[in-house]
């Protein structure tokens, strides 16, 4: 009788054993499926705000001998994460700051000098100023 008692207990182990690997195989799964859709949203994420800022500065260097400014307002994070937009004098940059995407504009051409500058998201907004033929952000 006592294998009989062995026998209940092995099989109970080895249901358990394989209801955790199918659970640690469905969590890898998703996981996977998790991460993929993330770094989807967030490349998505941060070409909509790259062009929403290349558009003001285009807008801002396209009038000619006016001193101006505007303040735009941007996401502070790109599916939860903090991201930097750095300005350089041929384009402008974003960068999350975990995953490290990466999104770039070429800014050639412009009649302006676009000044070098980088700046967290984390402040919510962005201020391009204009004066004479240069362009800043800050």
């Amino acid at each position: 009788m006592s294998r009989k008692g062995q026998s209940v207990i092995f099989e109970n182990v080895l249901i358990f054993v394989a209801g955790v690997t199918i659970f640690i195989l469905f969590y890898s799964v998703f996981t996977a499926y998790q991460a993929n859709f993330t770094a989807i949203g967030i490349d998505s994420q941060l070409s909509e705000i790259r062009d929403y800022i290349s558009t003001h500065i285009l807008l801002m260097a396209g009038k000619e001998g006016i001193n101006s400014s505007v303040i735009i307002k941007i996401p502070r994070t790109v599916a939860t994460e903090l991201y930097e937009v750095e300005l350089y004098s041929s384009g402008l940059n974003l960068t999350s700051s975990v995953t490290n995407v990466r999104k770039h504009s070429n800014l050639y051409s412009l009649p302006v000098t676009l000044i070098p500058k980088r700046i967290p998201s984390s402040a919510g907004k962005i201020t391009i100023y204009k004066k004479g033929n240069r362009i800043n952000i800050m």
